[in-house]
Order: C-alpha cells, then structure tokens, then sequence
C-alpha cells in the first residue's frame, strides 16, 4: 500500500463538479451512521450518510448519479493506484465547534484502501492535522489522507458553519478478494 506521507493533494475538479456532489449526497444523514467505526467515540458534532458501505451499496441512485459525474476522476485513480473499486462513500457535515478527536482509522479495509476527501464546504477555520502538521483542505481540491496515522479535525467556526466533505475510499483490485472474503467470513 502506498499510502502518502500525512496529506497528498491528487488533482483539481471544478466547483461545478463540487455543486453536483453536493446536490447529490447532501440530502440525508443517518442517524444510525454515528454509531459506525467508533464514530460515536470520535466524532463530535458530526453527520453522515453512506452511499457505498464495505463494498455494499446503500444508496444505488446517488451511487449512480456519483458514477456518471466522475468518469474523469475515476479515470484518474485508475491511471495513479491501477483498476479498483470503492469500498466506501460517506458525506460528512461536520457542524461548527464540531471536532474529531485524533484517531487512527483500524481495519484492513482502511489500511488497504486510499482515502479520498473532496472538500465540499469548507473555510480557513476548518483545521485538519495528520500526525503534528495542520493542513487546510481548500475546495476544488482532491486529496488523499494518511488515515492510517493519527488525525483529527476541527471546525473553529461559529455553530451555524457546517464544513462538508466527500470522502470515499478506493482499494486496488489486488487487495479487493482478501478484504471481501473477509468480510463473508465475518458474517458466517
């Protein structure tokens, strides 16, 4: 797994590209996602909804729609990391005074997969910090983060500010029949 140091920037998209996604995944949260991957223990002041969830999709028209806007990223991710799929596909609102405390994300799935954030929403108050470096992730921007090292984030702004991101992980087809087989054994 080659996984960037602490924060990568990948490429840019248009804000037209970033209207799109938010017209299409920033419609409904989940309240039963809070309790997710130890979200409830890290997350505060955080909503989401996933659209793909360990391999399984949980919303086929946002996934669709999400599929026929980003033929060109997709494109992109193919040519850099080689063919995969997504694992995941979350949109997170992260209210103001919001916070995720530091953590690191556990699993195969996560330590297999690259982790794709598309700032949405987002100002100069809203810190994300891998490891002791503090990063602003700006819109129109796509970066891969190091979940795999200590992270958090902080929204510094008033309550009413929420920062929105997309983030979706995608996992080379290599490590794609280990972490699935997996998953049915876990299951059984």
């Amino acid at each position: 797994m080659n996984k960037p140091d602490r924060l990568e920037i990948l490429t840019e998209v248009s804000n037209s590209y970033c209207d799109e996604l938010l017209k299409i995944f920033d419609n409904t949260y989940k309240e039963e996602n809070k309790k997710l991957h130890n979200r409830d223990e890290h997350f505060k002041g955080v909503e989401c909804s996933f659209t793909v969830n360990g391999f399984k999709i949980e919303n086929k028209n946002n996934f669709k729609q999400f599929v026929n806007i980003s033929e060109e990223l997709f494109g992109f991710l193919k040519d850099r990391y080689g063919p995969g799929e997504i694992w995941n596909i979350q949109i997170a609102k992260m209210k103001g005074t919001g916070e995720i405390i530091p953590h690191v994300d556990l699993g195969l799935g996560f330590l297999f997969s690259h982790r794709i954030h598309i700032p949405l929403v987002t100002n100069q108050n809203v810190i994300f910090t891998v490891e002791d470096e503090r990063f602003h992730l700006k819109r129109g921007h796509v970066y891969e983060i190091n979940n795999s090292k200590l992270h958090s984030v902080q929204n510094k702004n008033d309550p009413t500010y929420n920062r929105i991101h997309l983030i979706f992980d995608y996992m080379t087809s290599e490590y794609i029949p280990f972490i699935k087989s997996e998953r049915e054994f876990n299951y059984q």
